[in-house]
């Protein structure tokens, strides 16, 4: 065994060099610990920034949101409410109706006993005893249906009526109510999502204003405005009313609303009735009578009508003469009963509010009448030609004719002398419009009598409103929106409805004679009285109610949209980011040379979202889809309205970098001062 011999001073000397090498790392990483830490907080500060700008954006994307949220429902909620109010109206109608209805049923015994007097006296006396006995049987069920009729209409209508007007007040305090319950999730939406401290921007609060007076959730306020109140009692002159019927007025908005009641009517309410036409029935049915004794045609209403009689004519050829000829004589009757309905507006024709419009003096009224329809027409012509042999050649030497029409309360007498007729144009060388021709001017000719001749026998006639006051009806007068006239028919106006109606109103009634007015042969004369007609004196017109408007105020920042402007400043990011045991304070925030600049614009963060409401009914799914396959356009009638966000336009982020950043698109600094001052003023007027 070999023994190593040690070397302790050599040992000694190798630990002593150990321990000089230790701790060399530390001094590196001390001198690096706060350049990390800088960065550290660096980051950390980046990052806290781009999440507050997040949270501030999410929280304003928020905001406008849930404001057109807020207001698609208000619209929402006055479409159901406006489809009420027009069904009710309907409903209305539908009662003054039925009590018209009656009352033109019970009138047919009084009409077959003024056709029965003249009779008793003459051997047609027992005729007269049928009629009158005719006429108990409708006097009895007559008065039956008027002790229903009368009482449903007035109740019915007095109910229906304060039923639309509580809707009208109803979607305008729920609209108001809206604009509160908007501002409030607006402040809702800002505290739970946005950092703390974040606040509405001054832009913010000049686009809030001008939303809401554009918008039309603070009334009264001049300037276009997207929804509007239309307010029963607001008058304005009846030319405005007829000249503006798709306008934003208030005479315009009940135009508008008076139209759509008008054109929801059912059949009955709108023009209720029949005809009975016994050679059409002859003709369609049975096939009888034949051609020879056959024609038809159409009334002004597009009616078909038929006549039956003699149509019998020749040809005769002598060779070198030629001679045609040819007789008619047909006759038509019918038994038509014909009555509607019409929403009319009664306007003052004294006192302080002559000749204005409004809302409350819309009035319901109706009118039933049955007549027996009589026509007859009649006429010859004679044609004659000389006929030159060899080259056949034709000369016309004779062209006489005349003929009479008597219908449509009209007597017209024609004549046709060598071809003096109409002007009819024939194709040249086609001879069926030669002879199409031929027929009209012999038949036609030159017109040289037209007066009025009795062709309707009237048979009923009933009326029934629900409007105007009693006692006031000779100062009132009847119009439509589109102002169209009728003259009276002879009777005495002053105890009449006065005013223009149109040739179709009351469902043709108008055309056939006036319920309340017409003219009638020696004897028979039936007027219905307006007192005992009113069946409903409590109704007060259309209510109030709410609807849209065609226009996009301030620009495309007002009105159906809003922009929602936020702010962040620099001094609550900082606290925000500078927390001890949970406690917001400024001094433990970094100072000196650890102290970082964020250099906000204008020292603060800032945000800008848009908001919609859109109307779209939805195509995809059958059960809204419109089954003519049109689109519709946004109104106050259809509860199709959806709130989006959009993308800010140009203007919107130009506006924002003037006022919430506080700097020109080209750097310098704008009248920041000034614009934050007129900026509410300017939304308040709705400019």
């Amino acid at each position: 065994m070999v023994a190593r011999a040690s070397c302790g001073p050599c040992g000694a000397a190798v630990n002593r060099q150990k321990k000089r090498q230790r701790g060399q790392a530390a001094v590196f990483v001390l001198l690096f610990i706060p350049v990390l830490l800088v960065a550290f907080y660096f980051i950390y500060k980046a990052g806290k920034i781009t999440s507050d700008k997040m949270e501030l954006q999410n929280a304003a994307d928020a905001a406008a949101y849930s404001v057109s949220v807020v207001e698609a429902r208000d619209l929402n909620f006055a479409s159901y409410m406006n489809r009420a109010i027009v069904a009710n109206e309907v409903a209305v109608g539908q009662m003054v109706g039925l009590a018209s209805w009656a009352f033109h049923w019970r009138s047919y015994d009084d009409y077959l006993r003024a056709y029965s007097t003249p009779l008793k006296p003459t051997p047609l006396a027992p005729l007269a005893a049928v009629l009158e006995g005719i006429g108990k049987v409708f006097k009895i069920s007559g008065d039956i249906a008027l002790k229903i009729m009368k009482p449903l209409a007035k109740y019915g209508t007095l109910i229906t009526h304060n039923i639309n007007k509580f809707y009208g007040y109803a979607q305008y305090g729920f609209h108001l109510t809206s604009t509160l319950y908007a501002l409030g999730a607006m402040q809702e939406m800002v505290d739970q999502n946005a950092p703390e401290g974040a606040r509405l921007s001054e832009f913010g609060l000049i686009t809030l204003i001008g939303h809401l007076g554009t918008y039309g959730a603070l009334p009264g306020l001049p300037g276009e405005q997207f929804t509007h109140s239309y307010d029963p009692t607001a008058t304005s002159p009846v030319a405005d009313f007829q000249a503006d019927v798709t306008g934003d007025t208030d005479a315009g908005g009940y135009g508008r609303l008076a139209a759509i009641i008008s054109d929801s009517t059912d059949v009955f309410t709108k023009s209720r009735g029949w005809i009975f036409d016994p050679f059409l029935i002859m003709r369609d049915q049975l096939g009888l009578p034949p051609d020879p004794f056959y024609s038809e045609d159409t009334t002004s209403t597009g009616k078909r009508r038929g006549w039956a009689g003699i149509d019998v004519g020749s040809n005769i050829d002598l060779g070198i003469f030629e001679i045609e000829w040819k007789f008619w004589l047909l006759f038509h009757i019918d038994f038509t009963r014909v009555g509607g309905g019409e929403l009319r507006m009664v306007v003052p024709l004294s006192g302080s509010t002559a000749d204005m419009a409004a809302g409350q003096y819309f009035n319901w009224s109706g009118a039933d009448t049955s007549y027996l329809g009589v026509g007859l027409k009649g006429g010859f012509s004679v044609k004659a030609w000389i006929i030159i042999p060899i080259i056949d050649e034709r000369i016309k030497v004779v062209d006489v004719g005349a003929s009479i029409k008597v219908v449509d309360d009209r007597l017209r007498i024609f004549v046709n002398l060598f071809g003096g007729g109409t002007g009819c144009e024939a194709d040249d060388g086609d001879p069926d419009t030669e002879e199409a021709c031929e027929e009209v001017e012999g038949e036609e000719g030159l017109e040289i009598v037209n007066v009025p001749f009795p062709t309707k026998f009237p048979a009923s006639a009933g009326f029934a409103q629900a409007g105007i006051k009693k006692g006031a009806l000779d100062n009132f007068l009847t119009t439509t929106p589109n102002g169209g006239e009728f003259p009276h028919m002879g009777a005495d106006v002053s105890a009449a409805l006065k005013g223009p109606v149109p040739r179709e109103g009351y469902g043709g009634a108008a055309d056939a004679m006036l319920a309340w007015e017409f003219p009638a042969p020696p004897g028979i004369f039936y007027q219905a009285g307006m007192a005992d007609h009113k069946v409903a004196d409590k109704y007060g017109g259309l209510p109030r109610y709410t609807d849209t408007a065609d226009v996009r105020p301030l620009y495309g920042t007002g009105g159906p949209n809003l922009v929602v402007g936020l702010i962040l400043g620099e001094s609550d990011f900082d606290l925000g980011n500078a927390t001890a045991g949970g406690t917001r304070s400024k001094e433990i925030e970094p100072t000196g040379r650890l102290e970082l600049t964020d250099k906000f614009a204008n020292d603060q963060l800032s945000v800008l979202a848009k908001s919609e409401v859109y109307f779209k009914r939805p195509s995809d799914l059958s059960y809204f889809r419109r089954g003519d396959g049109q689109e519709e356009s946004g109104s106050a009638f259809n509860p199709y309205w959806q709130a989006r966000l959009v993308e800010t336009s140009h203007s919107d982020r130009a506006a924002a970098l003037m006022l919430q950043q506080g700097v020109n698109m080209d750097g310098s600094t704008p009248l920041f001062n000034l614009l934050s001052v007129l900026g509410p003023v300017i939304g308040l007027l709705g400019l």
